[in-house]
């Protein structure tokens, strides 16, 4: 059997190539930005690593600031117990990044034994790290779907919540399934031809020298269990190719998928995941008006955890950046609010007016690179 490296401190094991951490032996939910910080720090332990080295090894594909890098490495200390009884994991050094501070083992080991059911204890679904805002009726909707159909794709652009949402029906639907649900994030790998072995290695298969689609197909033949295969839009032949080489060779499997584009793969239900609740006319709304809506919640949310002094400020609502908001929003854009804090998501209130004015004044709102992706502010000069 192939040996794999593995990173041992504290109390913990890091197991890259599975995108498993344990705790004493037992794994520790981790949402996958986290996962992604914490296996490139490890990786390079002891050295600084520039905030924009992580952004681009854990959003390869879209423009963040760093705001979202801060909130996913707070998650990933938390998970972490950093600053616990004297514990330091994560190290900032300001202006110029990240470091991993704490003694780490690297070592070759054979993969984690899997127990005599065939299937890895438990499930690997990330914890969230905020609450979900706007959704409930989606996710009670999906839900309720994927229990009728065993294959379903959440399509959207990139940051409008598909991720959060795909975890949030998982975890209301998963006692369902006697084998457990689990998580395979896709957006890191970089080869099609990797995605068999990446389901594989999260629901704990052991290695085979079989065709790999075949082999995951007869290691799951008696199970029931729910997969979730997150950020398929670049790998899609071969997502859609599995999911429909294991559907139908295994009648107790169900695929829950995230997309900013359909599979298109036999049997694919699509669910095309609109954005949050706007106000349709910004102009003139009371604070109080605002907050009905779920996109002004977020905001908010966001908001009162990085600005200290978010909440006692003026609630006052400015107008240029909700018309702003509301125009990108009707033209199918999608803002990144969920992991870039502040960013994208413009209605202002309390705090941080002071702030967005100026933003307001210079037009500093820009789209991201690519048509569809996600929504940003940027500085003005």
């Amino acid at each position: 059997m192939d040996e794999e490296e593995t990173f041992s401190f504290g109390s913990f094991r890091l197991i890259p190539a599975q995108r498993v951490l344990l705790d004493d032996g037992k794994p520790l939910r981790l949402g996958s930005r986290a996962l992604d910080i914490l296996i490139t720090l490890v990786e390079h332990a002891g050295k600084t690593i520039s905030k924009e080295q992580l952004i681009a090894r854990t959003w390869p594909d879209t423009v963040v600031d760093d705001g979202a890098l801060r909130v996913h490495v707070a998650a990933l200390r938390k998970a972490l117990g950093d600053g616990r009884a004297g514990r330091r994991y994560v190290a900032n050094n300001p202006g110029r990044g990240y470091a991993f501070v704490a003694p780490v083992m690297r070592e070759h080991a054979r993969p984690t034994a899997v127990p005599p059911n065939g299937t890895v204890e438990g499930d690997n679904l990330p914890a969230p790290l905020t609450r979900i805002v706007g959704r409930d009726d989606v996710i009670a909707a999906l839900a309720t779907q994927l229990a009728r159909r065993r294959f379903l794709t959440i399509v959207g652009p990139g940051g409008i919540g598909k991720t959060t949402v795909a975890v949030a029906v998982t975890g209301a639907v998963r006692a369902s399934y006697k084998d457990g649900a689990w998580f395979v994030g896709l957006a890191s790998l970089s080869n099609p031809e990797l995605v068999p072995s990446a389901v594989g290695a999260a629901l704990g298969m052991p290695p085979s020298g079989a065709n790999p689609v075949q082999g995951l197909s007869a290691w799951l033949r008696d199970k029931t269990t729910l997969i979730v295969l997150d950020s398929c839009e670049h790998v899609v032949g071969a997502a859609a190719t599995l999911a429909e080489a294991v559907l139908k060779a295994v009648p107790g499997v169900s695929i829950l998928a995230t997309s900013r584009e359909p599979l298109r793969a036999d049997g694919e239900t699509i669910h095309r995941l609109a954005a949050l609740e706007l106000p349709s006319d910004p102009v003139g709304l009371t604070s109080g008006d605002a907050l009905r809506y779920s996109a002004v919640q977020l905001f908010v949310e966001r908001a009162m955890a990085t600005a200290d002094d978010f909440g006692g400020a003026s609630k006052r609502l400015c107008p240029r950046s909700a018309q702003t908001m509301q125009r990108q929003n009707s033209h199918g854009k999608a803002r990144r609010v969920e992991e870039c804090n502040l960013g994208g998501c413009l209605p202002v209130v309390g705090g941080l007016r002071h702030v967005v004015a100026p933003l307001c004044r210079n037009n500093a709102i820009t789209g991201h690179q690519r048509p569809g992706s996600t929504v940003g502010i940027r500085k003005g000069n």
